[in-house]
This record gives C-alpha cells, structure tokens and sequence, in this order.
C-alpha cells in the first residue's frame, strides 16, 4: 500500500499561477490552494494539517514573509517555503529569521527544483515530527513512573493528581492547548511534592481540620519542593512553567 502524497499548502495572489503550480505538483503532492495570506491562514486552521506551506512573497494586503511568520507562531511544524523575485533578495533573507523559512526560491522556479525543494521540506517535517512525539511520549513515560512511584509512598496523593490530570487533559484539549499532553504530565508532577507530607495530615487538610504551624509549613512547602525536584530534571521546562502558572 503506498503512503499518502504529502499536504502542500500553495500561496500567490494569481489563480494562473497556482493552477499552473498545482497541475506542476499533483503527481508527488496533494495540493491545496490559496489566493492571499488570509485565506492561507484560514485553511491551515479548517484544512490541515500541512507538511508543507510555498508562498509567493509579494501579494497584496499580506506579504508572503508576514503568512509564514504567522503560520510559524500558529502552526510551528509546518515547513516553510518562500518564493521571491531577484529584486526581492534582502526581504526573503529578513523572511529567513522571522518566519524561520526552510528554504527561499527565486523565480521562475524549474518544476524540478520546486519538486526537489518540497519533498526535502516534507521530510523534514515528518523527521521534526517523529523527533517531537518521541520526546513527548519518551518524557510523559518517565513522569507516569514517577507519578507511580509516588503511588508506592502517597497514594492520596497519587490517586489527586490521576484525578487532575485528567480533567487538566480534557480542559486543555476542549481549549485548544497546543500541547495537552505537558498539561497532563504538569497536574500529574504536581502532585511529587506531597510525598514528604505525612497522609494524615493530608488527610486532616481535606477535612478541613485546625493544622498546627509544622503542619501548614508542610502542605505550603510542596510546591517549592516540587521545583527542586524536578528542576534537576532536563527538557521539562514546559511543565514546569506550567506548574509555575498555576501556583
């Protein structure tokens, strides 16, 4: 079974030109096709997702540069792909660092080299991609056996943070969150700092019992011994900021 075309999204502001480009591309690419930047914005929210975004850089209202730096900031893993005239040399270079553009083609493009330039960026993609869910699933992995861990001395606190985690999941998600699963391994880390706290005086918190000085010490520290924590730990800065958040 053959995989899927990879998803292009093409942009110039003149129909001849993009039915030009789309008939050039069909073969190698399922193209979609939009006629200014706001209409290209408008497909990647309701269309996608795109491996790939070409765009003219001169067309009128929004420039090319200015649609894939908003598609960077909206749509970080689609790879960017900036066609310019000679005259428009120092603007694509500008597009290079704001929008943090791929690759930038002068016209006339060959069809093969528009073919080539592509189907690099769709690897690309798709290797940025893997990289990304392996490191999502690799730590969301390791914050699961800690929080298990946590099960073995605290199970109170263990079985709160499965609690918060899932409704933090299903919030983010029905939000839009662009990364649910780092809010879920966030409640599910919030809840390490508990592990020095005795359960009965957990238990005497949630019944909303007197708690000496030792006590309160005890339940307002967890949060600071949650940062020290895990601010040993390398690539969860996410988390952490988001635990951070919410204090």
């Amino acid at each position: 079974m053959s995989s899927p075309k990879p998803r292009v999204l093409c942009v110039d502001d003149e129909q001849h030109v993009l039915s030009g480009v789309k008939l050039g591309l069909r073969k190698h690419f399922e193209v979609t096709t939009a006629l200014s930047g706001t209409e290209a914005l408008h497909a990647l929210a309701s269309q996608g997702p795109f491996e790939v975004v070409l765009s003219d850089m001169r067309m009128p209202q929004m420039s090319g540069a200015e649609l894939l730096a908003h598609a960077r900031q909206g749509w970080p893993d689609v790879t960017r792909v900036l066609l310019t005239g000679h005259s428009e040399f120092e603007a694509a270079v500008a597009a290079v660092n704001e929008g943090a553009v791929f690759r930038f083609l002068t016209k006339p493009c060959p069809r093969d080299v528009l073919v080539a330039t592509l189907g690099e960026a769709s690897r690309h993609h798709r290797l940025v991609t893997a990289e990304r869910v392996l490191l999502q699933e690799t730590l969301l992995g390791c914050v699961r056996a800690m929080s298990e861990t946590l099960a073995l001395t605290n199970p109170v606190a263990f079985g709160r943070g499965q609690r918060i985690a899932h409704l933090a999941r299903s919030l983010s998600t029905r939000l839009g969150h662009a990364d649910p699963w780092a809010v879920e391994a966030a409640a599910l880390l919030s809840q390490l700092g508990y592990a020095a706290v005795p359960a009965a005086v957990q238990e005497k918190a949630y019944r909303n019992e007197t708690l000496d000085d030792q006590e309160r010490a005890m339940l307002t520290g967890t949060a600071k011994l949650t940062h020290q924590i895990l601010s040993r730990i390398p690539r969860i800065k996410t988390m952490i900021d988001i635990l951070e958040d919410s204090s």
